[in-house]
């Protein structure tokens, strides 16, 4: 069960239900249910940040902002809605994580790899185990626990 705090100005909660996987943006929450599977959204909705691909399994989940980005299709594809809901490039291997900036998505590939594109673009050899996304920039944490971090202002 999910439970949320603060402002609900944008009625950015889930329906009552149980979930195993969610995420938050700046007016709006995604969670994927337990029962189903199923990827739900709510709250502000005014770049279709909370209108999310249906009817596909979702591996991993990440908002930002006015936009999200899911890894679907077992660990294959990246499917990101709302603003700026630029097209990902495709993959050979699993993918292991995703972060969404605000108008940047990276992924974590299963060799330790990190891919962003949008508007900032990176692609980085690691290890890398962790990949988290701020407004502007996105930081990756390498297996010997040094982190690095690309973007905005002087990263």
């Amino acid at each position: 069960e999910i439970s949320c705090w603060g402002s609900d100005a944008h009625e950015q909660r889930l329906p009552e239900g149980q979930y195993h996987r969610m995420a938050t943006g700046s007016h709006n929450v995604c969670g994927t249910t337990l029962d189903s599977d199923e990827l739900v959204c709510a709250g502000a909705d005014f770049s279709g940040q909370s209108s999310p691909p249906q009817g596909v399994a979702v591996d991993a989940l990440d908002l930002s902002g006015e936009r999200g980005c899911a890894i679907i299709d077992e660990r294959s594809q990246v499917s990101c809605w709302g603003k700026k809901a630029t097209e990902a490039p495709d993959f050979e291997l699993s993918l292991l994580d995703v972060a969404v900036g605000e108008d940047f998505t990276c992924v974590l590939v299963e060799d330790g790899t990190l891919s962003c594109w949008g508007d900032l673009e990176v692609e980085s050899e690691g290890p890398w185990v962790q990949v988290e996304a701020g407004e502007g920039h996105a930081c990756a944490l390498a297996d010997d626990g040094l982190m690095q971090c690309w973007g905005f202002p002087g990263l």
